[in-house]
């Protein structure tokens, strides 16, 4: 069992492996495989290039990052800073857990509708979409 505080070094250091691997491997060469929602029926999910979009981060393509998934450069400067938080006590320390703790419903609905709004947009408007044909 991992202890508490070794947790956040653990996905720090999973993150890290995964993304080593894929600033290596491009994903245009069709190694990973198709999105299910493209597949069957057509139309990008939320995460729909979500993979070569964080490729372009990697390699510090903002604007083709944006244009595979625009959510990943809404989302990731926050994932970064919650781990960091985590990772540092910060969380515990300014009282920032207990903020979310007692926000946590308006918090989710806030993230569901975003997705889900995002979602329902991509597949209207061309410039949000995975950019699947760049």
């Amino acid at each position: 069992m991992i202890a508490a505080r070794q947790a956040p070094l653990a996905v720090g250091l999973g993150t890290l492996v995964s993304s080593g691997a894929l600033f290596f491997i491009n994903p245009a060469s069709g190694i990973f495989p198709a999105c299910p929602s493209q597949m069957f029926f057509g139309i990008d999910c939320p995460a729909c290039g979500g993979i070569r979009g964080t490729y372009a981060l990697l390699h510090g393509d903002f604007v083709s990052a944006a244009d595979h998934n625009v959510l990943l450069l809404v989302f990731f400067p926050g994932i970064v800073i919650a781990w960091l938080f985590w990772a540092t006590g910060v969380w515990d320390r300014w009282g920032v857990a207990s903020l979310v703790r007692s926000h946590a419903a308006l918090i989710t609905y806030f993230i569901v509708t975003l997705v889900i709004t995002f979602t329902i947009l991509r597949n209207f408007l061309p410039y949000l979409g995975s950019g699947l044909g760049s």
